[in-house]
């Protein structure tokens, strides 16, 4: 207790230390109010403290308004939100290309837009409120089960029919081989390179064997606090690049727990002119974003059920790396020292679309149910992935995979561009073409158009649902597109012919043209997926659930 504090409560034994010889009792408490004993003032108290808690909280995590099925975040706080000239990025950006600006505007200009405060919801599952706000029912809502009555990944998992468990244990056996592989591409590796010579102020070039100090660790949420922080690890492999982060597999040296590494790393180019400290603040609030997106879409539970339940990975902890600057720059590159320590992957789906396109067809159904229902929780949670494609997809050794890369997401309305985010290749047409005035902002149906493109892919084998336009950059080429689709009222049937040639099975050929509308307006929402397909959703949809 310091001084303060004694003079305080010195004070306080001073003033009752009084001569109270002469003074009557004034009427108790409950009597002056009304109130025929202290029994009945009590029980009013407790009633009205209860209910004051219960309106804090319902206030708290129902301010968003509703749109459709889903929440539209309401603004309150733009600085964790940076939409800065580069926040609209191609695929082949991964690393820092910089977006080229048109002739007679800037980057600033395109996509910059007055940065809308951010309000994180806080998920409250189970409750009738937010299962009405969300579209769904609260009756449907059990542990195995969510307010859409869409299952949880566990529970779809252990339901699989004999021939998606096949499938999976398809994919299981690839990813084996290829983890065990030295398949780590250039980009990776020359990634990996630069990290160890700034670790190691230049005297080794591998990262792998190398045992890395943490400090500063921070669990995302309330359930990892009680596991073993992991204050020293070890790299054991390089698995590849995701997004403008380095992924390497890491054991922990005490718990020997395993952990799949982020290492945030950004072009100097991509951060432009700005000095180091506005790197930094940059890179901070990039952050700070890709949390807040983490936690919103996580809900009401841990980091570790988020991937069992949701099928999506967020990270455990974050940390930072003792032998190394806040931001490091190296070569050309920004090296962040924040990294995320999350569940171990072994490679990416887009890895296993590139190196073994049979065993991708093999397991299509298996691939295209788990991306699915996968979507449906994200879409559920109010949270807007840029990324949707195959390289954010994340394999484990049991042939599953998670979705991951959450610094290309945000709560919807607000917008997405920051340091850490990048852009699918074939991005939904409203929000590219909505960009240069309101930033590139993803909406409700914005991860279903990205859902549709991935189906349509993997049914078909090609790239491009509609066409392919011409332009200077890939930005110019996608807002041409989008204009073209859009002022034309482009719809989804003109897709039938190619799902047809390619004997798509008709399920899922009826969702990838819901999918696939170009305009918000005609396309199918998350509840009327869940309540038009029920044979997408349960593995048995006939039986009770």
């Amino acid at each position: 207790m310091d001084e303060t504090q004694n003079a305080s409560v010195a004070s306080a034994r001073v003033k009752t230390d009084l001569d109270l010889r002469g003074v009557h009792p004034i009427a108790d408490s409950h009597q002056m109010l009304g109130f025929r004993s202290k029994k009945h003032y009590l029980r009013w108290l407790y009633s009205f403290v209860a209910g004051l808690i219960c309106f804090v909280l319902i206030r708290r995590n129902l301010a968003p308004r509703v749109n459709g099925s889903a929440l539209v975040i309401a603004v309150a706080d733009a600085e964790h939100i940076s939409t800065n000239s580069g926040s609209l990025v191609s695929p082949s950006q991964d690393f820092g290309e910089r977006v080229e600006p048109d002739d007679n505007s800037s980057p600033a200009d395109d996509f910059e837009a007055p940065s809308p405060p951010v309000q994180l919801i806080e998920g409250v599952p189970g409750v009738p409120w937010a299962s009405i706000l969300l579209g769904g029912d609260s009756s449907t809502h059990t542990p195995d089960h969510d307010i859409w009555g869409v299952p949880s990944l566990e529970k779809f998992e252990n339901a699989l029919p004999p021939q998606l468990q096949r499938s999976k244990d398809a994919i299981a056996a690839w990813t084996a081989q290829f983890y065990a592989s030295d398949n780590a591409n250039e980009s990776a590796e020359a990634l990996q390179r630069m990290v160890a010579e700034a670790i190691s102020n230049g005297t080794e070039d591998s990262l792998v064997g190398k045992t890395i100090g943490l400090r500063g660790i921070w669990p995302l949420n309330w359930s990892s606090s009680n596991r073993p922080q992991p204050h020293k690890i070890r790299i054991v492999k390089v698995v590849g690049v995701a997004g403008r982060a380095l992924v390497v597999n890491a054991i922990d040296c005490k718990s020997r727990n395993s952990f799949s590494v982020h290492i945030p790393v950004i072009s100097e180019d991509f951060i432009g002119s700005h000095g180091s400290e506005d790197a930094l603040r940059e890179v901070r609030r990039a952050a700070d974003a890709a949390v807040e997106a983490q936690l919103q879409a996580c809900g009401g539970v841990s980091a570790e059920q988020a991937a069992s339940q949701k099928g999506i990975a967020v990270p455990l902890y974050t940390a930072e790396m003792q032998s190394l600057d806040e931001l490091h720059l190296r070569e050309g590159f920004y090296i962040f020292n924040r990294t995320e320590l999350g569940e171990k992957v072994d490679g990416s789906l887009a890895q296993l679309r590139s190196e073994a396109p049979n065993v991708m067809t093999e397991a299509r159904d298996y691939i295209a149910s788990r991306l699915l229902h996968i979507v449906l929780k994200l879409e559920q949670s109010g949270v807007g992935h840029l990324k949707i494609d195959w390289s954010s997809f994340f394999l484990r050794g049991d042939g599953s995979f998670l979705l991951g890369n959450f610094g290309s997401a945000s709560p919807f309305g607000v917008p997405t561009g920051n340091l850490f985010s990048s852009m699918s290749d074939y991005p939904e047409p409203s929000m590219i073409l909505s960009s240069r005035r309101s930033g590139v902002t993803t909406e409700a149906g914005t991860n279903l158009w990205s859902l549709g493109v991935l189906l349509f892919q993997l049914y078909t084998g090609e790239e491009h649902p509609y066409a392919v336009v011409e332009g200077r950059t890939w930005t110019e080429r996608r807002m041409q597109l989008a204009r073209v689709m859009l002022e034309q009222k482009v719809r989804s049937d003109v897709l039938l012919p190619k799902l047809e040639a390619s004997n798509v099975p008709d399920p899922w050929k009826k969702v990838i043209l819901r999918l696939l509308e170009p305009c918000r307006e005609f396309r199918i929402s998350g509840t009327d997926i869940v309540r038009e397909f029920p044979e997408l959703i349960y593995a048995h949809p006939d039986q009770p659930r």
